[in-house]
């Protein structure tokens, strides 16, 4: 008799510890979700106010606003005015074994548990395709300038900024939420056709230039965590579909880890530097688990690209513009440019950049358009 009480005390006491350490993991968990919560909040008081427009009565709060580590991408206007504040550094996080094994049953159970599908069919068969081909030139620092007109759903996207976006059929334009920095109407361009910014109409004949019609952004946007960064713009005149204008697909297969995607935009290529004169393009790779790298990420709406030899990435003026990759002879616009570090040079942080996953919002963009 004994003997049996020293093992139910034995197991009382091994129960009375298991719960006793899941209790100092949550409150730890919960601390370090306060403190970051507050960061954001710490510098988002360094900020104007993010500027969002919705013509149906979708817009959000003026009083939200775009947290710093986000104007990385920002529209190049918006970072030359504010470059000289503090930015949140490196945003990591010490993950518990939990999390690690909480994150490897997530990546089993994913195309159950939040929609992401490697084997989703392209609906339309005839977007996402080329008369230019694209070259590739392999990394180099900054990337490289793109074959004219070898993306042709490719836009200029100005609201306030310069910003990019891509064409997804005769009317609509997607971008990122973030981009729209005016509620007037008149104020936004949308440029096709499109390759180098120093031509103009006379010289560049290719390019088609719209007035917005109305803006749409996506009711989910938070400018807080910069999560739903999606705006749809539906242009005043249709575009003319040739071989230097043509729609991208939405998707489509989602990408898988570690594939290929190419960034394209006419975004900076140094820290505090000018837009590119010209498109450039640069190819990156898919990565996994972005929540490891940046905290807030959700890798169901979100997705992380990098390039493993730390020489180029997206930067300040290339927001809005798409992430691609190709599947059976079609480009897909996996997803749209949203934020990373502020410094361009990815050597000195190693952080990947994130942008809004497309496929995940497939319901919404169908309900638009």
């Amino acid at each position: 008799m004994h003997g049996i009480q020293l093992i139910l005390v034995a197991c009382f006491l091994a129960w009375y510890i298991t719960i006793a350490r899941g209790q100092y993991y949550t409150a730890r968990d919960l601390h370090e979700k306060i403190f970051k919560k507050r960061d954001f909040r710490s510098n988002n008081q360094q900020q104007q106010h993010l500027r969002d427009f919705s013509s149906r009565s979708q817009s959000l709060s003026d009083s939200e606003r775009a947290d710093l580590w986000m104007q990385r991408f920002g529209s190049s206007r918006t970072y030359a005015q504010r470059k000289d504040l503090n930015a949140l550094e490196n945003n990591r996080r010490d993950w518990s074994r939990y999390q690690h094994l909480r994150n490897f049953l997530q990546q089993s159970l994913r195309a159950e548990t939040d929609g992401i599908s490697y084997t989703r069919p392209i609906e339309n068969p005839k977007c996402g395709r080329t008369q230019t081909t694209p070259k590739f030139e392999g990394r180099i620092v900054g990337g490289h300038e793109a074959v004219p007109h070898s993306w042709p759903w490719q836009v200029l996207f100005e609201a306030g900024g310069t910003c990019g976006g891509t064409l997804i059929n005769a009317e609509y334009v997607l971008t990122a939420a973030h981009c729209i920095g005016t509620k007037d109407l008149s104020e936004i361009t949308i440029t096709a056709g499109l390759h180098s910014l120093e031509q103009n109409e006379n010289t560049e004949t290719t390019r088609q230039v719209r007035q917005a019609q109305q803006v749409i952004v996506h009711p989910g946007y938070n400018s807080d965590t910069i999560k739903n960064d999606l705006a749809l713009v539906r242009l005043a005149e249709p575009v003319e579909f040739n071989e230097n204008v043509q729609p991208a697909c939405l998707p489509g297969p989602d990408p898988k880890p570690d594939s290929e995607v190419v960034l394209i935009g006419w975004g900076v290529t140094s820290t505090g530097g000018e837009l590119s004169p010209v498109l450039k393009q640069t190819e990156v790779q898919v990565i996994d688990h972005c929540d490891q790298h940046w905290a807030e990420v959700d890798d169901a709406t979100q997705l992380c690209f990098k390039d493993k030899t730390l020489t180029s990435a997206s930067c300040q003026g290339d927001s809005g513009g798409p992430a691609l990759q190709k599947h059976e002879g079609q480009w897909v616009v996996e997803g749209v440019t949203s934020f990373g570090h502020r410094t361009c040079e990815i050597i000195q942080h190693g952080l990947p950049d994130v942008y809004t996953r497309v496929s995940a919002f497939l319901p919404w963009i169908h309900s638009v358009i």
